[in-house]
């Protein structure tokens, strides 16, 4: 049998559905609507340009300043990445109304922008860090720590107290259930 034989097989028992007949079956057999089908797919389209196009990290460096964690990277996100407050919102696993207020503090704070050139430094936290479960500081804390540095390194990269972090990835570790000695 040549391989044009096979193709024209394969191409024969292939079904096309339409769209119609797609969303009845999405329907029937897993209650999903089109119209939810259809949000899903844009949030996941959505989720695809947010990670191409802000990169997948922030500076450390954004957190040494007088605003709050959720604050600096609101304030980053907004002004140096032009990010609009739903896919920040997304991004950090957050409500992009509180989003806004937040940036609204955060710019009455810190009025100036963050330099252009704060995408070069090197110590960076991934989006992935972010967890709905836990504070921003707390998922910080506990990315940074879960990297195996110590409460003093992590103290110093952020600007808080070690005593301060050693709180925190302690509070992190018993909402998520783990146990880490040091």
């Amino acid at each position: 049998m040549s391989n044009d034989k096979i193709k024209a097989g394969i191409e024969k028992g292939r079904k096309e559905i339409s769209d119609k007949e797609l969303y009845t079956i999405l329907y029937n057999r897993f209650g999903i609507t089109k119209k939810k089908f259809q949000e899903y797919i844009s949030q996941q389209k959505l989720l695809v340009d947010i990670r191409t196009s802000l990169q997948s990290s922030f500076p450390i460096i954004i957190l040494r300043t007088e605003l709050s964690g959720l604050e600096a990277i609101v304030k980053y996100l907004r002004e140096n990445r032009q990010a609009s407050y739903k896919e920040i919102g997304i991004l950090l696993k957050r409500n992009p109304k509180t989003l806004a207020v937040t940036y609204k503090i955060a710019k009455s704070k810190l009025p100036s922008p963050y330099s252009s050139d704060i995408d070069e430094t090197k110590e960076r936290i991934e989006y992935s860090a972010f967890s709905n479960k836990l504070s921003v500081l707390e998922s910080i804390c506990h990315y940074l720590r879960i990297r195996n540095m110590t409460y003093s390194q992590i103290a110093t990269l952020i600007s808080k107290n070690p005593r301060t972090v050693w709180t925190v990835c302690k509070r992190a570790e018993k909402k998520l259930g783990e146990r880490q000695d040091g």
